[in-house]
């Protein structure tokens, strides 16, 4: 036991002797830190879940094609209705991102991308064998503002269509 301790008693010596050039090790590791920090750069990421009854809001767009889809069926589909190329532009046009592109070719890519970083998810099998029918929107951009309005906007156009479908 006594040994022990002036093991320790030995270390702690020797951590005061170097506690200078520990320091300075310390703020050199803290400023690397700082600076890798600093040098990433910023995604915002914008969430939005919307409850779909998909027997109601898909049966107007399966009539006739088929009988019973499956989840998987039905989540392409969501995906296809919301990621359509009119739905696409109407956020373009109206989320302001128009300002991002100069001509015809320069939309199609920004609507490309836009495909192709929207995320959509959902309608999974809970433990009981039934539908969950809550569907994810998923958009991350460096700006805040642009990411929420490109999921609002979606949703809201998704909305729009499911409604008017309905009713007509």
């Amino acid at each position: 036991m006594l040994e022990q301790l002036k093991q320790i008693l030995d270390g702690a010596r020797g951590a005061w002797r170097f506690r200078w050039k520990a320091f300075a090790l310390a703020c050199a590791v803290c400023v690397l830190g700082w600076t890798a920090v600093f040098l990433v750069p910023l995604k915002y990421e914008a969430k939005a879940q919307v409850f779909v009854n998909t027997n109601s809001a898909l049966r107007p767009l399966l009539e006739g094609i088929a009988v019973e889809t499956d989840i998987n069926a039905q989540l392409e589909l969501m995906r296809q209705v919301m990621l359509s190329q009119q739905n696409l532009e109407k956020v373009v046009r109206e989320t302001g991102l128009s300002v991002r592109v100069k001509d015809d070719r320069d939309r199609q890519a920004l609507i490309a991308a836009l495909r192709e970083k929207i995320k959509v998810s959902g309608g999974d099998v809970r433990g009981n064998g039934r539908r969950n029918n809550l569907y994810s929107i998923v958009f991350r951009d460096s700006d805040r503002v642009v990411a929420q309005a490109v999921v609002t906007k979606l949703l809201d156009t998704f909305v729009e269509d499911t409604l008017g479908l309905q009713e007509g």
